[in-house]
């Protein structure tokens, strides 16, 4: 079988990068490798152009290049690539920035040139300075301003740049117009040649491969079974037709499956054409129709997507935090907790009780979520605590009896009133609230409740019934009891009294559903009314009497073997229902459970990885420690705790680290090129070369390796190698000035003064602000007899760093002291 095509070889970028892809799906790290390597500078000019600031952009960057391999499976087209991971870049600087605007607000944004050490004769007639172009940039629109950018980023080549931004030419034409119109002319040039160098501080590449190292072995797309459904669909469908056929689909199965169970229901009743069969069916319709509204909504919102590149939005709201999402949905969930602790009072059976833990356990696990009290990763442990709590919920559903409103069953015949038309006579005594909440729980715990509120005078209270059909209305089921008095004239309710007396009162929206049920009969509410009190009234009377049971057959209830064929509980539709929806909760637990131990490694790398940049080196191992207690395969953790024991100076556990790290992950390069800066550090020379060397194998595109390998050969003596390598790593990125630094150091050695001080020179102009380079330079110019020179780099090199070696200051201070000399007048 012939070997392919390598990527390096193909010649049309489009097509590069389809290869590309399709190689990081099969499994090669370096593939993605070399995708940010030729797009960080692409990718970081997208978020500085939105976000203004250097270390923000380069962070955005960073999470972009992560996210878009976490996702490479959503890519339908690979040839995309560029766009696609452009669009991750914008939107995940859009949402840093949200969360650092205050931060923003106090900086310098969009500052392209960085300060520069000038002379003291240097001209200050400057046509345009680094100010005005800060500002003018500044007030371009983000999309005039990305659109210059990446103009410029791209050498003036309107293909490319058009390409990245995922539009035409024609309107990269009109955009950059209208930035010119906005730009003065000679702003432009200077602007230009600034964007033009445009480039993050250091390179992206080990940071980003070294957090994505632990997923390798999964390959990009090993996280659900959705992604791989998307994914192949991808591949003979656009993806946002992909995502629109999945989604109806599930609509579809959904909602027939939600007919399906309405009309066993129906078929359970022991008379299938009465008053319970006709609402149950009336109630299907309106939920069906509510299904299929938000489906609507659903199917809009999609369309809406893939017109604005579904591709590229989808992936940008996964860049939301979690946080957040869960705070929201906790504070959502608040309504339902006040409901649920209100109808305890009222309802402490077993579903009463199950309402109640769920709520605390959705509402109280999100809110501790959002507001930080709890780490992110522990919003899975929230999904399994609902998971769990969700199955007693569903064990416990109430039967779907459809007769728990009073005047339902005063309407149809069930409610035993007194023959009497006369209102039962009210009792001497007062009757106590304590004894008018034990008649509220014994009709709640028969489901025929929903609400209760006191009266204002605490005289009375109000019982707020169950409708005749169950709707899907907020205020009629979430925090009823808060509503102002008023509205309770929609509902139906009785009001207890502290003389024993019952009033009722039919509600505005059930009093339709009740003439329909009577047919041509007219119906007279007032009379309705009056006999549901009466019922209501000695029903009461024989609960504080102590009859229970007599009070709930004066209420109507029927033992449900007189209204279902099966009982409910017992029936194959009610146990597969069941049994399902347990199922797919106790599939969600173990799932979640999985995200959990998978989030907890990545909360406690990154952690770690925080604390690292922070120096604190012995909290950072302990995370990543905590970090491989959850998998003990994590390369990347072993890698960074390496680090961290090395930064410490513990050498022989951070070489231990890296060669662990190695053994599960033999081809990622930075654990390599870490093991060898450890091992020269030790003084082991030889096995630091090798490191090098192997580093170089997997990445000969690393400036930095062929630096310090030379480094180290030229500590081993190994002149002529050393040499080799600062030449290489020169050519290979002519900008690394550290490469120049150690040539330059290394032909000053070595006698050849000339050679080092274009070295030196060609290290101070790229960094400018380091005085080191300067002290050099000095030392060589002082050899070669050019002592003017020499003396102003020594003051340049104290003027950037009074701690710089006593020679050179010493140098300074006779300088000074022979300028002052010249200047005195002599005295004799």
């Amino acid at each position: 079988m012939p070997n392919p095509t390598p990527i390096s070889e193909v010649l049309d970028p489009a097509l590069r990068d389809e290869q590309a892809v399709a190689a990081v799906l099969g499994g090669d790290m370096v593939s993605y490798r070399e995708l940010v390597e030729r797009y960080e500078r692409l990718v970081y000019a997208v978020a500085w152009s939105r976000l203004g600031d250097v270390t923000l952009a380069e962070d955005a960057a960073q999470e972009a290049f992560i996210r878009a391999y976490r996702s490479l499976p959503l890519l339908g087209n690979g040839a995309k690539f560029s766009a696609w991971v452009t669009a991750i870049a914008r939107n995940t600087a859009y949402s840093l920035g949200l969360k650092h605007r205050k931060e923003l607000e106090k900086r310098e944004r969009w500052a392209v040139e960085q300060p520069e050490f000038e002379p003291p004769l240097a001209s200050t007639d400057e046509k345009c300075p680094p100010e005005l172009l800060r500002q003018t940039l500044a007030e371009l629109t983000e999309i005039d301003r990305e659109s210059l950018v990446l103009f410029y980023l791209e050498g003036k080549r309107g293909a490319e740049a058009a390409a990245a931004l995922g539009i035409s030419e024609a309107a990269l034409r009109m955009r950059l117009m209208r930035a010119r119109a906005a730009l003065r002319e000679r702003l432009e040039a200077r602007l230009g040649e600034s964007l033009t160098r445009l480039q993050p501080s250091h390179s992206m590449v080990p940071g980003v491969m070294g957090i994505i190292a632990s997923t390798s072995t999964t390959k990009a797309g090993g996280a659900a079974l959705g992604t791989t459904l998307l994914a192949g669909l991808g591949k003979v469908l656009p993806f946002g037709l992909s995502v629109l056929l999945v989604n109806l689909a599930s609509a579809i199965s959904a909602s027939g499956l939600f007919w399906w169970i309405a009309r066993l229901q129906r078929r359970n009743y022991r008379e299938p054409e009465g008053f319970r069969a006709q609402i149950q069916r009336d109630i299907s319709r309106h939920g069906m129709f509510w299904l299929w509204v938000q489906l609507g909504c659903l199917m809009s919102v999609i369309v809406i997507l893939i017109n604005w590149d579904l591709e590229t939005t989808t992936l940008g709201m996964m860049g939301v935090a979690l946080q957040p999402i869960f705070g929201i949905m906790g504070v959502g969930f608040l309504p339902v907790l006040i409901w649920a602790v209100r109808n305890f009072q009222i309802n402490r059976r077993k579903d009463g009780i199950a309402h109640l833990v769920f709520a605390l356990t959705v509402c109280g696990g999100s809110i501790a979520v959002g507001l930080g009290l709890l780490p992110p990763a522990w919003c899975e442990l929230v999904a399994i605590g609902v998971c769990i709590t969700g199955i007693p919920l569903i064990c416990t559903a109430p039967s779907p009896r459809m007769d728990r409103s009073l005047f339902l069953r005063e309407q149809m015949g069930v409610l035993k009133s007194p023959a009497a038309s006369e209102p039962a006579a009210g009792v001497e005594e007062r009757l106590t609230g304590t004894m008018m909440l034990a008649f509220a729980r014994f009709l709640g715990e028969r489901q025929l409740l929903s609400a209760y509120q006191w009266t204002d005078r605490r005289d009375g209270l109000l019982l707020r019934l169950q409708p005749v059909k169950t709707r899907p209305s907020f205020k009629m089921d979430i925090g009823i009891a808060y509503l102002p008095r008023w509205q309770w004239r929609h509902c139906s309710w009785i009001r207890l009294a502290k003389d024993g007396r019952v009033s009722a009162h039919c509600g505005q929206d059930d009093e339709p559903y009740l003439r329909q049920l009577a047919g041509a009969t007219i119906v007279d509410f007032a009379e309705t009314e009056r006999r549901v009190a009466t019922v209501a009234t000695e029903a009461w009377k024989d609960f504080r009497e102590g009859n229970s049971v007599l009070a709930a057959n004066k209420l109507g209830e029927v033992p449900e073997a007189e209204i279902f064929q099966v009982p409910h509980e017992r029936s194959i539709m009610t146990r597969a229902m069941k049994g399902g929806i347990i199922a797919a909760m106790i599939v969600m637990a173990v799932l979640a459970g999985f995200n959990f131990r998978w989030l907890s490694i990545y909360q406690y790398n990154d952690r770690g990885i925080a604390k690292f940049d922070q120096r604190d080196y012995d909290g950072a191992i302990a995370d990543f420690t905590s970090a491989l207690a959850f998998n003990a395969k994590f390369a990347a953790a072993y890698n960074n705790r390496g680090s961290a024991k090395g930064r410490k100076g513990d050498y022989a556990g951070a070489v231990a680290d890296f060669t662990q790290a190695v053994a599960l992950d033999p081809t990622n390069a930075d654990t390599y090129w870490f093991r060898a800066w450890v091992k020269s550090k030790v003084n082991d020379n030889d096995g630091a070369i090798a490191d090098y060397t192997k580093s170089l194998e997997l990445n000969p595109q690393d400036a930095t390796a062929y630096n310090n390998r030379g480094m180290v050969k030229k500590s081993k003596g190994d002149k002529a190698g050393a040499l080799a390598d600062y030449n290489q790593a020169i050519k290979v990125d002519a900008k690394n000035a550290i490469a120049y630094y150690n040539r330059g150091d290394f032909h000053s050695e070595n006698g050849d003064n000339a050679a080092a001080l274009a070295d030196f020179d060609q290290y101070i102009k790229l960094a400018p602000l380091a005085p080191d380079g300067y002290q050099k330079r000095s030392e060589v110019r002082k050899a070669l007899n050019d002592s003017a020179g020499a003396d102003a780099d020594a003051a340049r090199a104290v003027a950037l760093d009074p701690d710089i070696p006593a020679a050179c200051k010493a140098k300074v201070v006779m300088k000074a002291a022979s300028d002052a000399a010249a200047a005195t007048p002599s005295q004799s």
